[in-house]
């Protein structure tokens, strides 16, 4: 019991020294809140209802795929360009406690998009779209944090990890169809597109919203299951930190 404990102040410890910054500077909460509010707008004013419903869809999924990317790998990537990791290599938080107070700590900035999201489907009667895509994104999440691991840990320079790991969330969550039904594409296009996770996510909850999906239901499960097997046995073997 005490080694739990123990090990559960450990995680906490990592996990409130990963959100120090959310906390010490509000500010982040008002830019995240605006943007989730100004996309849900710009969307529902271009495409009313349908466009409401895409852009509920698209926020859910850029968030939970930047949230293991931009969120795991920039906070791995940081402490060990800042040698915190080695700090904590040497102290008695083992390499999972640490990752585990990352991730608990990067869970914590999720709330700064998802109530304000929240918000604007409880006033717009879209709560059953939300509770189905963050039910369609938990593949992602493991895929997202997997991902965000293996670039953390394997950069072996991260003199500047965000220019790794932001211009890998924005473009898996903005040119795929994310935002947009994937319908929209020329068919060459759509199973190209739709085999990115981002996609598959987003058009598996459109087919539970809609009912509908340009392809067979059976393809986006198997995109989603493959890439989970292989980001997370990627990471397993190959997510670990490595110092020169």
């Amino acid at each position: 019991m005490r080694r739990l404990v123990v090990s559960l102040r450990g995680m906490l410890g990592v996990a409130l020294l990963d959100v120090a910054p959310l906390l010490r500077q509000p500010g982040w909460i008002i830019q995240d809140a605006s943007m989730t509010a100004a996309f849900v707008i710009m969307l529902w004013a271009l495409g009313g209802s349908f466009g409401l419903k895409n852009a509920v869809i698209g926020m859910v999924v850029a968030m939970i795929f930047a949230g293991g990317v931009n969120g795991v790998g920039q906070s791995l990537g940081y402490d060990k360009i800042t040698r915190i990791l080695e700090m904590y290599v040497a102290s008695p938080i083992s390499i999972p406690r640490y990752f585990l107070g990352v991730f608990l700590g990067e869970l914590m900035w999720i709330p700064t998009m998802l109530i304000p999201l929240a918000a604007v489907s409880l006033l717009t009667n879209q709560l059953p779209v939300l509770s189905v895509t963050l039910l369609a994104s938990l593949p992602l999440l493991f895929i997202s944090v997997s991902i965000g691991v293996l670039i953390g840990f394997g950069v072996r320079n991260p003199t500047n990890i965000s220019a790794i790991t932001n211009p890998v969330s924005f473009i898996l969550s903005f040119l795929p169809p994310v935002y947009y039904p994937a319908s929209f594409l020329p068919p060459l296009v759509r199973e190209a597109a739709l085999a990115t996770p981002t996609a598959a996510t987003a058009e598996l909850a459109r087919w539970l919203v809609f009912k509908e999906a340009p392809v067979q239901p059976i393809y986006l499960i198997v995109v989603l299951a493959t890439w989970t097997a292989a980001s997370v046995l990627l990471a397993a073997r190959y997510g670990r930190p490595r110092f020169e």
